[in-house]
């Protein structure tokens, strides 16, 4: 439960050091006390997600680059072709792309995509740009992590489509 105290040992001479903590071997040890608030514990689980779409981020990043590297290095490649004639190849990035972007979608999302409401709109009785983003709503969307990674995987999707395009229309 929050505000529990947990004990700790600590003593003067042979210590380890353990996330933040010093433990010790039993001797002579003081026993202190110390706060293990559920706080902690969910920055440790926040972080661990943080981490993991780092790590899918970079991954998709690696991947593309893979598949950009053999399209303009090795373009008549047999293996090349092989890999990219098919479109399941892009499938991870796609796969992705949905996934940063359900993890980046907040309450406000829509209202700074399309500002405005469809009632002043149909009021008015004509074609209103009460739905076209500004230049600041967009800036504050992008300045959020998850969704400028999002944005970054769409764009390499859609550059490796049409890469691929021309790369066997070209050919």
């Amino acid at each position: 439960a929050p505000g529990e105290v947990a004990p700790l040992l600590w003593a003067k001479g042979r210590t380890r050091t353990r996330s933040r903590s010093r433990v010790v071997l039993p001797q002579q040890a003081i026993i202190i006390k110390r706060s293990d608030n559920s706080a902690t514990k969910r920055s440790r689980i926040v972080n661990t997600k943080v981490a993991v779409d780092s790590a899918f981020f970079a991954a998709g990043t690696i991947y593309s680059g893979a598949l950009f590297s053999l399209m303009i290095f090795r373009p008549k490649w047999l293996t090349t072709r092989r890999i990219l004639q098919n479109l399941t190849c892009v499938l991870p990035l796609v796969a992705l792309y949905l996934y940063l972007l359900v993890k980046s979608w907040e309450p406000d999302t829509l209202s700074l995509m399309m500002p405005g409401s469809l009632s002043d709109g149909i009021s008015q009785g004509s074609v209103n740009p009460q739905f076209f983003p500004t230049a600041s709503t967009i800036s504050t969307l992008l300045s959020r992590e998850l969704t400028a990674a999002s944005l970054w995987i769409h764009l390499l999707v859609g550059n490796f489509v049409i890469g691929r395009y021309h790369l066997f229309e070209r050919t």
